[in-house]
């Protein structure tokens, strides 16, 4: 497992792959846990799930009904709404990825200052993968929760302020209590070290990126 260090240090992994024709999304967390969705993080059940789901679309509608506005980011299907409660602190199925580098990092040291974290990087399929979730594909006719395989969902640039800025990608996963393994997925996992955090996190500061750039207004929910 590399060490980060520094922003570039980063940057310079990246550029490896964009060099041998490889595009990845990249995940920060300020800890080394297994890459497993907050739904599936306890005791997971399905019932409990739907139920999480609904209500956070119901409470949205209202919101946006009783200020007068239809402003809801207009989400097309399920999977855009599962993209806005991930965003907004609902436990989902999903994983959040970015494209962007600073993002990555900025989870990856924004807590747990005096433990190693993780920056994961996931290698794309091609964009005729069967892993994509892309505009017409046919799963998207189907319920998330019917989904047999992990999917990569893309949201619109319309959808939402967080996700936009944030560069997201989500990952979709039809066994939520299940982690991701480095052996079944192109995955890499690059450390974090604990004593690296503080300038790493000045740095991403000095670029604009930090919490109020990212989030608007809201708690951290990657």
């Amino acid at each position: 497992m590399n060490d980060i260090k520094s922003i570039d240090d980063l940057a310079g992994i990246v550029e490896s792959f964009n060099k041998a024709g490889k595009k990845v999304i990249l995940r920060g967390q300020a800890e080394d846990k297994p890459l497993k969705p907050q739904i599936g993080r306890e005791a997971y059940c399905l019932m409990a799930e739907k139920e999480i789901f609904e209500s956070f679309k119901e409470e949205r509608l209202s919101c946006c009904k009783k200020v007068n506005t239809d402003d809801v980011s207009h989400p097309k299907n399920d999977y855009d709404w599962l993209v806005l409660a991930q965003h907004y602190g609902c436990k989902t199925r999903c994983l959040d990825w970015t494209q962007w580098n600073d993002v990555a990092l900025f989870f990856a040291v924004g807590d747990a200052i005096d433990k190693n974290g993780v920056v994961w990087i996931y290698e794309l399929p091609s964009n005729n993968s069967a892993e994509w979730l892309c505009l017409g594909h046919p799963d998207l006719n189907k319920s998330p929760f019917q989904l047999k395989e992990i999917k990569i969902y893309h949201p619109s640039l319309l959808l939402d302020y967080r996700p936009t800025t944030q560069g997201a990608l989500l990952t979709l996963h039809p066994s939520p209590g299940e982690p991701i393994t480095m052996d079944n997925r192109r995955m890499f996992k690059l450390k974090v070290p604990a004593d690296s955090k503080k300038n790493i996190k000045c740095d991403l500061v000095n670029r604009g990126i930090n919490e109020a750039r990212l989030f608007g207004a809201g708690e951290e929910t990657l």
